[in-house]
């Protein structure tokens, strides 16, 4: 399993005002998605590989979240809280997080739904001697997501944060997925206020050669981030289109029910 991954952040401070009223009593990852949070699906998956040390970044309503999975072990996990007094972006909320982050470590957001194999996309970046690993993945509207172009090694020798639609040339769309080396620090130097994986550190990544590597994925990914994602994801986990096992389970009455049972990932 890939437990030489020593901690996983997971990106939870986002405010989903796309996905408004829902949030605007709760943070984005703590939206109910068949009658638990999404970003416990996530905890869920995470689990699953034996990536039970969690560390998650807030910011917004910081204390719903807290208060809800506390220190993790009545989940099995351990999670430990980087808050954010303010905003600071996507690598700025990692980079707040560093004192805990001396090895190989991942990257992923609160709110998106995957079957994405984390075994093989750590072997991946192993055997390519990456100091940074983003899972592509083919999208619809690419202009919502980072595209990418790869050489024959895998290697990022392109990348753009959400082309028009006359800038597109590529299909590959940036997942929000990395396996990062703590030497990814080195390049957070000279940016002021709020930085930015795909706006700031992967172009600066690619400008000096550096290890930035693509791991190609086929599978279920699902951004919910819109309101049409986020049915579509409901739609998705009750159909089992997850690579996972799902069986049924009485529902908690302090989540909010739907029916009966509930659909539980694991």
């Amino acid at each position: 399993m890939a437990g030489d991954i020593i901690k996983t952040v997971i990106m939870a401070g986002g405010k989903g005002t796309r996905l408004q009223p829902l949030t605007l009593i709760r943070p984005k990852s703590m939206i109910p998605l068949v009658n638990k949070p999404v970003v416990e699906h996530v905890m869920e998956r995470l689990k699953y590989f034996h990536l039970n040390d969690l560390i998650l970044t807030l910011n917004y309503l910081s204390n719903d979240i807290m208060n809800y999975f506390k220190d993790g072990s009545d989940k099995e996990l351990k999670i430990t809280y980087s808050v954010e007094k303010s905003p600071l972006g996507t690598s700025g909320s990692v980079k707040n997080a560093e004192k805990y982050l001396n090895e190989t470590f991942m990257v992923l957001s609160g709110d998106v739904l995957s079957d994405i194999n984390f075994n093989e996309v750590l072997q991946f970046h192993k055997r390519k001697g990456a100091l940074a690993t983003l899972v592509l993945t083919e999208v619809a509207d690419l202009t919502s997501y980072g595209i990418a172009v790869l050489n024959d090694n895998q290697k990022i020798v392109e990348y753009l944060e959400k082309p028009s639609s006359k800038e597109i040339f590529s299909r590959m769309a940036n997942t929000g997925t990395y396996i990062l080396e703590p030497e990814i620090f080195e390049y957070f130097e000279g940016f002021d206020g709020e930085i930015d994986f795909s706006n700031d550190i992967f172009p600066k990544l690619i400008n000096n050669k550096a290890g930035i590597y693509g791991y190609v994925f086929g599978g279920y990914w699902n951004d919910i981030g819109r309101p049409e994602t986020y049915l579509k994801a409901t739609y998705d986990v009750l159909g089992q289109k997850l690579k996972q096992k799902i069986y049924p389970k009485n529902l908690k009455e302090d989540v909010g029910k739907l029916g009966k049972f509930g659909w539980v990932i694991i």
